[in-house]
Formats: C-alpha cells, sequence, structure tokens
C-alpha cells in the first residue's frame, strides 16, 4: 500500500493548463519529483527529456525554480502565521479569563454577526504582521495575500519596487483594501499588484467612513478595524468583521464614502 503523498503547487500547474501549455505543466511535474526525491540533472537532460531546445529548457528551469521559491514563501508565511493566530489567541483568552464576558466593555455593541465568523476572522491583521521592520517580510506579506485572493501578481520584482514608495500605508490599511478590491464585483478588470500601488487603488478602500444597509436602512458611521466594529452617527456600535464588510459590499449592502476623514 503506498502511504507516501507530496504536495505540490497545484494553482500553478493549473494555470499551465488552462493557457494550454499542457506540455510545460508536464515538465513541471517532473522537475518537481527529481526535486523532492534529489534526483538532480542537467539542462540538458532536461532539454532531451521534454523534447524541447537547451535555451527553452533553461528559460522554463528558471520559471520553475521562481514558482517554487513563491510555494515555499507562503508554506513558510502560513506557518508563521497559524503559530502566531494560535499563540496570540492564548494571550488573548489568559487576559480574558480574569474578566469574564465582555458585555461590560461594549454595553451598547450589538452582535452584527455570529460569534464563530468573528473567531475566524481574528486573523489577518496578525496573519499578515510579521515582522513591520523589514522591508521584505512586509511585502512578501502582501504578495502573499494578493495571490492568494485570486488576483494576477504581475512581476514580483516590479512589484516590489513599487511598493518601497507606498511603504508609509499602515500594514492593515493595506492589506484591509487588497482584501475588499479583490472581492470587489463592481469591478471585473482588476490591476496586477505593482499598478494596484502605481494607481493607488487602495485609496478608495482604506477610508473609515461608510454607510451600511442595516434592516432595511441606511446607516452612516465609522468602521475600526482593530476593534472590527461599525459605529453609527448616533452612537450605536455593530460587531463588523472585515470579511462581513467585504461581503456586504459585494451584494451593495456597504459603500465607503471615500473623501471622508473618520
Amino acid at each position: 500500500m503506498r502511504l507516501n503523498y507530496r504536495i505540490y503547487p497545484i494553482d500553478y500547474v493549473n494555470e499551465l493548463i488552462r493557457d494550454g501549455k499542457r506540455k510545460r505543466a508536464m515538465a513541471f511535474m517532473s522537475y518537481w519529483h527529481d526535486m523532492e526525491m534529489g534526483d538532480h540533472h542537467s539542462v540538458g537532460f532536461y532539454a532531451s527529456a521534454w523534447s524541447v531546445s537547451k535555451s527553452t529548457a533553461w528559460d522554463w528551469i528558471r520559471e520553475f525554480k521562481h514558482e517554487c521559491d513563491l510555494f515555499d514563501d507562503g508554506r513558510t508565511l502560513r506557518n508563521n502565521a497559524h503559530y502566531s493566530y494560535a499563540k496570540n489567541s492564548t494571550e488573548r483568552n489568559e487576559r480574558s479569563q480574569p474578566n469574564g464576558t465582555n458585555d461590560s466593555k461594549h454595553p451598547n455593541t450589538r452582535v452584527y454577526e455570529d460569534s464563530t465568523e468573528r473567531n475566524e476572522r481574528q486573523q489577518p491583521n496578525e496573519e499578515f504582521n510579521i515582522d513591520n521592520n523589514n522591508t521584505r517580510v512586509r511585502f512578501e506579506n502582501i504578495f502573499f495575500i494578493y495571490k492568494m485572493n485570486g488576483v494576477s501578481t504581475g512581476k514580483k520584482d516590479e512589484a516590489l519596487k513599487e511598493y518601497i514608495n507606498h511603504m508609509q500605508v499602515p500594514d492593515k490599511e493595506m492589506i484591509r483594501a487588497i482584501y475588499l478590491y479583490t472581492h470587489d464585483r463592481s469591478n471585473n478588470f482588476k490591476y496586477n499588484l505593482k499598478n494596484f500601488l502605481t494607481n493607488q487603488e487602495y485609496l478608495k478602500y482604506i477610508s473609515t467612513h461608510i454607510r451600511v444597509l442595516v434592516n432595511g436602512s441606511w446607516i452612516s458611521g465609522n468602521f475600526d478595524d482593530d476593534r472590527e466594529v461599525f459605529r453609527s452617527s448616533d452612537g450605536v456600535e455593530y460587531e463588523l468583521t472585515v470579511k462581513r464588510l467585504a461581503e456586504k459590499m459585494s451584494l451593495g449592502e456597504l459603500t465607503f464614502e471615500i473623501g471622508e476623514v473618520a
């Protein structure tokens, strides 16, 4: 019975197949298998095995290495994120233990969504906030979440150069903007990451002043992403996670009032 199974970058393979590059997809699978097994070969060997020229084989191998790097980076980030979430979740529970429930903390807060959804969405601000003092790590966080939300990232090195010009935007604000932008159904055309930054598309989604449709009525107020709370103009608070915010926006039940200052 076979028990030794391996994972591989299936999204990349599927993308090649969709683009009519099945031969390259199969070449990548053989390259990946050799790498996993430690079975090293020359460019000439792969050129012969894949029935392509040496120059083509070399181009493919460089592309394959890039995709393998992305895959490894993603797993490292997910590993750090998973650890960070477990650690921070435990610390939050320990801090909140003596105080009992949160009723006294937010006596004027209405439950906008169930606690399960809220707990699931505790992750973003922690998941991608591993090391704010390191430009490379900050960019890898942004690049990873952009890619994982199903939008083409474009060339990584070009995106990094452009990202350096926008580092004044806090990570949590940029991540929220990316999440909302990639889920905005009113905009069918999506920029790659470099052009998303160059055109400052994120500015459309950073404003905290929003209007939300609640029980058939539009309510204006401000969104506090630290507490994940929507505070209406008359002071009433509603629990509102970033995930739920994006869902309501896609349904036309939430709009950002661009230009307003919280």
